[in-house]
């Protein structure tokens, strides 16, 4: 009987458990494609790392700071710019998972906004302000690595002569450490 129980214990370990619970340290890389809602402009290739903290192990959040490099493809006259956002962010995710995939939430917050390329001296360098969310799954299929897949959408303020950088959505997949 008591062999019994070890076993359903170790299967539901195995299959509700979520080991990034307890990790210290996220850390991620990731790539996808941000694009405008409605008639703004800002559509782009993404690229997005993160590094985050989780201070406390038995609660399921981390903070910590992120960095997108955006190349739009869609500003006026054709200028060539490159986008870089710093952001501070916060993650919360499931302490329980099915087969080792955990949803979650992840909110950013940018703070620090630069412009650089070929066009980029006529802009001014400026925050984007606003926030963005996004939901996502991650997928640990060892120990210390996970995939991941997120969409969400943004709220960005910003012009380029006289188009607005406004609201996006955003789909992007990585690869994550947790350690």
């Amino acid at each position: 009987m008591l062999r019994y129980y070890g076993f359903s214990l170790s299967l539901f370990v195995i299959v509700f458990y979520s080991f990034q619970a307890n990790a210290f340290i996220h850390g991620g890389l990731s790539g996808g494609y941000r694009g405008a809602l409605g008639n703004n402009i800002g559509s782009s290739p993404e690229i997005r790392t993160f590094l985050h903290v989780n201070p406390i192990a038995i609660v399921p959040a981390s903070l910590g700071f992120s960095y997108s490099y955006m190349s739009p493809i869609d500003i006026p006259n054709e200028k060539k710019i490159e986008i870089g956002e710093l952001s501070l962010e916060l993650s919360v995710w499931s302490p329980v998972s099915l087969w080792s995939i955990v949803p979650y939430l992840r909110g950013r917050v940018p703070f620090y906004t630069y412009f650089t390329g070929r066009d980029a001296s006529y802009l001014e360098a400026k925050a984007f302000t606003g926030f963005h969310g996004d939901l996502g799954l991650r997928w640990a299929f060892v120990s210390m690595f996970s995939i991941f897949l997120e969409g969400g959408l943004g709220i960005s303020s910003y012009e380029i002569e006289g188009k607005k950088l406004g609201g996006f959505y955003n789909f992007l997949a990585g690869l994550q450490v947790i350690l």
